[in-house]
């Protein structure tokens, strides 16, 4: 992690400026070079061993690059917007949480991320109309609580070694569902879609796979028993599976496209929980960080979707 240090502190960097800029659209985008630089210069480190390897390399792609792409494309979309600032204030400051939390070796690290990322991701979904705060934001901020709760719980029981090794293997199921919206914590990610879209795509870049990054590289440093390794799979794939199965069910009935988008999301994070559970986990991490970048993409260019149905609506083909 230390390799990175430098080149991620130009994420707050890039928070600092956005506030400090006169205009809020060309704050925005000062930030995001700032963010784009960041990747840049880490992901070189990364690349060549000096600082985790190629999956280091794609975390930082997901997490910095694509989130990085965000704030210039919502310097235009949010333009005049009285919460324009807020988002080009908060966004880069949540990229950073996710990077320490994803790429963090010491647990304690990782638990310091995993708090930060929570308390800005709320902040975050609470950009927009004033009066459509409290609605979207309360069950996200009920169910980030309960995986606080359980990942805090987990790493306390792994530092001490006093507990069951398996009841902290499962806390670390239960907090990655959370973030990622599986199991019963399904309704928190569609209730952000109220939230300018920007949001959307930077909450896919990383935010809601977090979850999943974190078990892949922590889950054998909790499950240090056979027993502890057991309840964590068996947990992974029951949660997954009831969360792929329901979400996939209630996507094929969401007439909106960004409801199509959430629920499809809540569906591939469970996917990938199973195939954690079933020790594929380079196929696992693999399909959240291609799964990120895609979703990401495809929130910043919903509006272009819905025009175009709008299109072929009011002039279908001959």
């Amino acid at each position: 992690m230390s390799p990175l240090a430098a080149p991620l502190l130009l994420l707050p960097a890039a928070a600092v400026l956005a506030a400090i800029t006169r205009d809020p659209a060309h704050g925005a985008r000062r930030g995001a070079v700032l963010v784009l630089m960041a990747w840049v210069a880490a992901v070189g480190p990364a690349l060549i061993g000096r600082s985790g390897g190629p999956f280091d390399a794609l975390v930082l792609t997901l997490v910095v690059a694509t989130g990085g792409t965000v704030p210039a494309h919502a310097a235009r979309a949010l333009r005049h917007e009285p919460y324009q600032r807020r988002f080009a204030v908060v966004g880069p400051l949540l990229l950073a949480a996710v990077a320490v939390t994803t790429l963090a070796e010491p647990l304690e690290l990782v638990l310091v991320g995993w708090l930060l990322t929570s308390a800005l991701t709320v902040a975050l979904v609470r950009t927009g109309p004033a009066e459509a705060d409290a609605g979207r934001s309360a069950r996200l901020a009920r169910a980030f609580l309960v995986g606080d709760a359980a990942l805090a719980t987990a790493v306390v029981l792994t530092l001490t070694g006093r507990g069951p090794v398996a009841l902290a293997a499962v806390l670390v199921v239960v907090a990655a569902a959370t973030r990622g919206a599986a199991g019963p914590f399904m309704r928190w990610l569609p209730d952000t879609l109220a939230a300018p879209t920007p949001a959307s795509a930077v909450l896919h870049a990383g935010v809601v796979a977090s979850g999943v990054l974190v078990l892949l590289r922590h889950g054998s440093d909790v499950a240090t028993s056979s027993d502890a390794a057991l309840a964590l799979a068996v947990a992974a794939v029951v949660l997954g599976g009831i969360t792929c199965i329901v979400a996939e069910a209630v996507m094929t009935t969401r007439p909106d496209t960004k409801g199509q988008l959430a629920w499809s999301t809540i569906a591939q994070l469970g996917f990938t929980l199973v195939l954690v559970g079933l020790g594929f986990h380079v196929a696992a991490g693999l399909h959240v960080i291609a799964h990120g970048m895609y979703k990401s993409a495809s929130f910043l260019g919903a509006g272009s979707a819905v025009r175009g149905l709008e299109r072929r609506r009011s002039a279908p083909p001959a």
